[in-house]
């Protein structure tokens, strides 16, 4: 290095630092964690996971209005003998809306359809079946795509066009489902939660705050876990299904992300909506955003498991 000018050291070095940084990325990416991830990665990169995404939030966009008006118009008739019930589940619905603005929207849209059960079940049941089966089968084909070892289906994988709209419907009926139920058992968990504070009289104690707090997120996490799991159980091809503990690790993973953009969301919107324009288009903007980080991150996660050890290669 000696007799060098300050341009051909700096040259030298910045090389030899180049051949260190390759030296502790290859031994980094020798690590199974690590190599796993950058497998899945690719797979969602070859395989259009992005184009698939931005098909799925188109999708969860449209079927948004649709499946509330059928969900509550069948829960109408089926509780109108408990209101309390009802009220309940709207609460925990709109509760889970990433932002307030949407909240109300959606609570306004539940009321509309409780109190016109008939004819907005009618008109929602047509919307849905275009909507709906379209994000269902946006959703299985991704998720196929990410899961199975080849990018082509295999034969034993295929089916006929009938067969993909009836397995599509009883699907979405599956999830929707999934949904109600875990939606009740978020209601009874917080009740719970109420009910046993209020029996030990600890309702004014401070140092409780933290799991008050806590509390309510790993009921929704727990809540979470189930659809995730129900979805990557269900929509994979039979003969690529996954071990439990990798659908397990998966379905948790997603349940995080998952709270973790909706948290993230709410404070977004909330900022957007400081402005003008902001106030005006920041629901629409973020809930597109969100839907496609949650498309992605699902995906994302699909393409995880598919290429662990534990999916079989058919």
């Amino acid at each position: 290095v000696t007799g060098r000018s300050l341009p051909q050291r700096l040259a030298v070095r910045g090389r030899r630092g180049i051949t260190r940084g390759r030296a502790v990325w290859r031994r980094l990416s020798a690590r199974p964690g690590i190599a796993h991830l950058l497998r899945a990665g690719e797979r969602f990169t070859d395989r259009l996971g992005g184009q698939f995404a931005a098909a799925i939030t188109y999708f969860s966009f449209l079927s948004l209005v649709p499946i509330l008006m059928v969900s509550f118009s069948v829960a109408g008739f089926v509780l109108a003998a408990r209101p309390d019930l009802l009220v309940a589940l709207k609460r925990e619905i709109t509760a889970s809306m990433p932002s307030s603005q949407l909240a109300d929207s959606v609570g306004q849209l539940i009321d509309q359809a409780v109190g016109q059960k008939l004819t907005v079940g009618i008109v929602g049941l047509l919307i849905a079946a275009y909507s709906g089966l379209s994000w269902m089968g946006n959703v299985r084909d991704a998720v196929r795509a990410q899961w199975r070892p080849t990018w082509t289906r295999p034969e034993h994988a295929r089916s006929t066009f009938v067969m993909t709209y009836v397995w599509d419907l009883i699907s979405l009926a599956g999830l929707l489902v999934a949904v109600l139920v875990t939606f009740a058992l978020t209601a009874v968990g917080t009740a719970a939660q109420t009910l046993v504070i209020g029996w030990l009289g600890l309702q004014d104690g401070h140092w409780l705050t933290p799991v008050l707090t806590v509390g309510p997120v790993v009921v929704r996490i727990c809540a979470d876990v189930l659809i995730c799991g129900w979805g990557y159980t269900m929509l994979p091809h039979r003969a690529f299904r996954a071990d439990r503990r990798t659908l397990l690790i998966g379905s948790l993973a997603m349940s995080v992300c998952f709270e973790v953009l909706k948290a993230a969301l709410t404070i977004l919107v909330k900022r957007m909506s400081s402005s003008p324009s902001g106030a005006v288009f920041g629901s629409v903007i973020g809930l597109l955003l969100f839907f496609n980080l949650v498309a992605r991150a699902f995906l994302m996660i699909a393409a995880w498991v598919g290429t662990s050890a534990g999916v079989p290669d058919g």
